[in-house]
């Protein structure tokens, strides 16, 4: 089940912090306001009258009030920051995903700062590569970023090898396909799985951060702050449960 916390509401917008747990599946369904939606950890795939869409980390989805969809989360769950306002304020009035610029501290998505750079004058998804159909993916980039994902410990040069490629040629591929670096991906997927210990289980930060692969819990704590806005113990506090 998702965690939600509202951080405000008021003048027709409620700002929400949720998370959801690996795997869940949110069934079709429509949001009666209009929806701009931030990712911070995770990734989901999206399905909708626009396709299908493979959503991940610093993804902004903007919906028009009314957008049917349907939502399956990921290996490690996904935590979003959302605003749902009135039709007309927060830039594009249709269904559009964009990558967030890296510049911009998530939290001004809440007030509506960088979202119409975001979703109008930014990179487009599918060139940054952050919300793309999954199958456009060359079967050797799939692969790898698997792999990636199931061996972090396994070197980026020691795997490009065994894909018969040479590291740079993977690591420029892989940054145009997915608009991240290998180790960038395997960064926030430490993150999101960290995330979802914290959010739902009672361990020590330390330990966790031990779990998931990070050397302390001040190295998961600078890259959680990067990541989020938050610290494991604000996001474990605001999404008490």
């Amino acid at each position: 089940m998702p965690i939600r916390k509202v951080l405000s509401a008021g003048c027709g917008r409620t700002v929400m912090l949720s998370h959801y747990a690996a795997g869940e599946e949110c069934r079709a369904h429509r949001h009666p306001q209009a929806q701009r939606s931030l990712l911070l950890a995770g990734s989901y795939v999206e399905d909708s009258e626009a396709g299908r869409r493979e959503v991940r980390f610093r993804t902004l989805s903007i919906k028009p009030a009314g957008f049917e969809h349907e939502d399956e989360f990921g290996r490690a769950g996904a935590l979003i920051l959302s605003v749902q306002h009135e039709a007309g304020e927060g830039g594009a009035s249709d269904y559009h995903l964009s990558a967030w610029p890296k510049s911009m501290p998530p939290l001004a998505m809440t007030v509506g700062e960088g979202v119409g750079h975001a979703s109008t004058g930014g990179p487009s998804p599918d060139t940054e590569g952050s919300a793309r159909i999954p199958s456009l993916a060359q079967p050797w980039l799939t692969e790898t970023r698997q792999r990636l994902l199931d061996h972090p410990q396994v070197a980026v040069t020691t795997l490009a090898r065994t894909l018969g490629k040479h590291p740079v040629h993977l690591a420029r591929q892989f940054r145009t396909t997915f608009g991240e670096t290998p180790s960038e991906v395997r960064q926030h997927a430490r993150s999101a799985r960290a995330i979802d210990q914290i959010v739902r289980s009672s361990h020590k930060l330390s330990d966790i951060a031990f779990d998931v692969g990070f050397s302390d819990q001040a190295h998961m704590t600078r890259a959680l702050k990067a990541m989020t806005g938050w610290t494991p113990a604000d996001l474990r506090r605001v999404l008490a449960h």
